[in-house]
């Protein structure tokens, strides 16, 4: 399997690149979010991902890191907490926090939220292998 599985998610019509995209991983276990609107690198020819999401409270992704993305984290609504390289950050709404490539980082819901990711591809092969 390429990605995790989509039923985890709630998201059946998504590409398997956005998963990919969004964990850096070939597979996860996860709670439910739903994803509202996602443009993957890795299903086309451009180099950034989108991902518009509503986040439980509560729910989370584990950590992970990608490889040869940077990601722009921005928070349309609610509060949620990151931990970034050992860093404990809460963003609220209208927030957003840079996650380098190559660092840790998970996310946890504090409240209802709904978050805007945005990643870059290495379009330029300069990143790690």
């Amino acid at each position: 399997m390429n990605a995790f599985s989509r039923e985890q998610f709630h998201v059946p019509s998504q590409p398997a690149g956005m998963a990919r995209d969004l964990l850096g991983r070939e597979a996860t276990t996860c709670p439910p979010f739903a994803l509202h609107r996602a443009l993957s690198s890795l299903d086309g020819q451009g180099p950034l991902s989108l991902a518009d999401a509503s986040w439980p409270a509560g729910s989370s992704i584990p950590a992970h890191v990608h490889a040869c993305e940077d990601e722009l984290l921005i928070v349309l609504s609610g509060e949620v907490e990151l931990i970034l390289g050992g860093r404990i950050l809460r963003r609220g709404t209208g927030s957003s926090a840079f996650i380098p490539r190559g660092t840790e980082h998970s996310l946890r819901a504090i409240t209802q939220a709904r978050t805007m990711a945005v990643l870059t591809r290495d379009a330029f092969g300069i990143g790690a292998a």
